[in-house]
């Protein structure tokens, strides 16, 4: 008789690999770029920072990277024309009292500005994503996986910054005993490119990513499937056909909002704080979202998941 296995749902960002020389880095980078070099603004570079963007992450609807510079980046152009003083505190709870994310964020300004280029992709227009993704790959990985020459950034790519957070040994000992899959807000491309780099994509049996969801997205005539809506993680389980219990691990709260909002399956969530720089403050938000444990160090991981599971 086969023995069914249980299933663990990683995401990837902040619970595989540490983002934190990365992504957060291109988020602060592309923002200060945008503002000065592109729109020709004299804005301090000091004026985002790694709180700022955690704030970003606390509030619902900024699960996305480049969702969030385009945030940032259209508050700071409105307050500019407005003559105002930049409070990102007080505008990031007003966006979250409207809902979160960019929609949050629209209802706030009216619009976004129309100085904030954030449609179609790098090739087609979207000059916020396109310099984000010049500070992430750097001068050369840009040109490779763009086929376009770097206007913005001459360099090294943050994304040579990034670390694994769980050892392949553990996910190894892991995967002898439960079924692996992830459910990652990056697209196919990102996701491929930072498994295969840190030797981890055998691993895991089944992968869903955010251009599964949009693709679904399109095809159903439906928006918002993204975290926090728990679509992917439904998409995640189906694929995998599991018929044992169900966990997943995620470091912001949209991840555990959207296990917390599953109703097709019981997911059982754990938030982990070991790749945030505000541990206590992330670990309070996770559990208040409806986390059931909170782990600080992988090694804990084992642990965890066995008393869960009790």
């Amino acid at each position: 008789m086969k023995i069914k296995k249980d299933l663990i749902i990683f995401d990837i960002d902040g619970v595989l690999i540490d983002v934190r020389k990365s992504y957060r880095k291109a988020v602060i980078a592309a923002v200060h770029a945008y503002l000065n070099n592109y729109l020709g603004l004299k804005i301090k570079k000091a004026v985002l920072s790694d709180r700022i963007i955690s704030e970003f992450k606390k509030c619902s609807g900024f699960n996305n990277d480049w969702d969030l510079t385009a945030a940032a980046i259209s508050y700071i152009v409105y307050a500019e024309k407005k003559k105002e003083n930049i409070d990102f505190e007080r505008f990031i709870s007003q966006v979250e009292k409207r809902g979160g994310g960019l929609r949050g964020v629209r209802k706030v300004l009216g619009k976004l500005p129309r100085e904030v280029e954030y449609t179609g992709d790098v090739k087609t227009g979207n000059t916020v994503k396109r310099i984000f993704q010049e500070f992430y790959f750097g001068s050369a990985g840009f040109k490779k996986v763009f086929g376009l020459t770097p206007v913005y950034f001459e360099g090294a790519g943050l994304v040579s910054k990034e670390s694994l957070c769980i050892e392949r040994k553990l996910l190894a000992k892991l995967r002898m005993d439960f079924k692996l899959g992830i459910a990652t807000g990056r697209d196919s491309f990102e996701s491929n490119m930072a498994l295969e780099m840190h030797k981890i994509k055998n691993y895991f049996d089944v992968i869903t990513t955010d251009e599964d969801i949009k693709t679904d997205e399109k095809i159903f005539g439906k928006k918002g499937l993204s975290k926090p809506n728990p679509y992917i993680l439904e998409k995640t389980v189906k694929k995998s056909r599991c018929k044992g219990r169900i966990l997943f691990l995620g470091d912001t709260r949209d991840d555990i909002m959207a296990a917390s909002s599953c109703r097709m399956y019981d997911v059982i969530s754990i938030g982990c704080v070991y790749a945030v720089n505000n541990k206590r403050d992330v670990e309070k938000t996770l559990l208040a979202s409806g986390a059931a444990a909170v782990i600080r160090r992988p090694s804990e991981l084992p642990e965890v998941i066995n008393c869960l599971r009790k």
